[in-house]
């Protein structure tokens, strides 16, 4: 692939340290590494800790900056968004892997992979912490120094046109969808015969932000859930005395192994988050082959079309006769087919960065 008549590539991702995102730009700067372009230097500024800061390149052109903040994190980020030259030494071209644009003049592709960044006039389930209006505010003053906005479903890129009507009008917003697990490939779930009787076993793999909408399992009962629901595995911690009288178990965050583990097992996924910009649970899922139970949101019907089960995420009675609905299909031996879902993904983080760079010259 040849990029005529540049010098310099920057990687901005100086804020990425919660989990999702962690691992999604690692695959990113992994994928760059891999990829071979005429760049003469690419500087990748990364987090001072977390799984990002771990990123050692093979290629000689990669250097990357350990980027330490001084002062409190959030005046910090404000600073380097609107004074960003103080801080960081910006090339020919800079991505932003960290959801809130730079104030440069360089072409920036911004990658958001944070939904809250989304008006809560367009999408009522976004945050309205301080944090998340900061970054709403400094993404406003800094949306016209963007060229390119990269997002991973349409859902996301419908609503966030709609929250920037600068974007809109330029024509600036496009799509570039992440691949599937790296594990997926070492597993197949296939078809399983396995007796319903008790109930389904459902996984919940999500950290405990609020609009991961953990809540909604609060009133699930033996009693309600009877023959339906037999337990729903959850990544959180929790008070053992309550998971003995519940049928939520959980298991604590999990290694990929467990992760692995815990999607053979289970009968189906179960999503009720209230907001995301991508999803990736319901990947994993795809990936493994097993059915999905998930929130009926734009975020989802992007992803799952037709072939998931839809129920209102602020209904536990919706909830359970999803789960009802799903449980009375697989005993008349129907089994989702998402193989033209993932068929329509990247092969490889390569492609990814690929189609990144490729928005330099479109």
């Amino acid at each position: 692939m040849e990029y005529p008549g540049m010098a310099t590539l920057t990687i901005h991702a100086t804020n990425i340290t919660g989990l999702g995102a962690s691992q999604v730009v690692l695959s990113f700067l992994k994928g760059l590494d891999s990829l071979a372009t005429q760049y003469t230097q690419v500087d990748c500024y990364v987090p001072s800790y977390g799984v990002v800061s771990s990123f050692e390149p093979q290629n000689e052109n990669i250097r990357v900056h350990r980027f330490k903040r001084f002062g409190p994190n959030v005046i910090s980020r404000i600073l380097e968004c609107l004074f960003p030259k103080f801080f960081f030494d910006i090339g020919d071209h800079l991505i932003v892997l960290g959801d809130v644009p730079l104030r440069v003049p360089t072409q920036q592709i911004l990658f958001i992979h944070q939904a809250h960044l989304l008006n809560p006039k367009v999408n009522r389930f976004v945050g309205n912490s301080l944090k998340f209006r900061g970054m709403r505010i400094i993404t406003r003053i800094n949306a016209a120094f963007v060229s390119r906005v990269i997002v991973q479903t349409s859902a996301m890129a419908s609503e966030l046109k709609s929250s920037y009507p600068d974007w809109a009008a330029r024509d600036c917003v496009r799509v570039v969808s992440q691949p599937k697990p790296e594990w997926s490939d070492l597993l197949h779930r296939g078809r399983v015969q396995r007796s319903l009787e008790g109930g389904l076993r459902l996984f919940y793999p999500a950290d405990s932000y609020p609009h991961k909408n953990h809540r909604i399992f609060d009133m699930l009962t033996a009693e309600n859930c009877k023959g339906i629901i037999n337990e729903v595995v959850i990544t959180l911690d929790s008070d053992q005395e309550l998971i003995r009288k519940s049928l939520l178990n959980y298991v604590g965050r999990l290694n990929q192994e467990e992760c692995i583990r815990e999607y053979q097992m289970a009968d189906a996924l179960i999503f009720p988050s209230f907001i995301e910009s991508y999803g990736l649970p319901l990947i994993e899922a795809m990936s493994v082959g097993i059915p999905i139970i998930v929130a009926d949101l734009p975020y989802a019907r992007a992803l799952c079309g037709e072939e998931a089960i839809y129920f209102d995420p602020t209904s536990e009675e919706s909830l359970i006769a999803a789960c009802a609905s799903l449980k009375m299909q697989l005993e008349k031996g129907w089994y989702p087919d998402w193989k033209p879902f993932l068929s329509n993904l990247p092969g490889n983080w390569k492609n990814v960065v690929s189609s990144f760079l490729k928005e330099f010259y479109d």
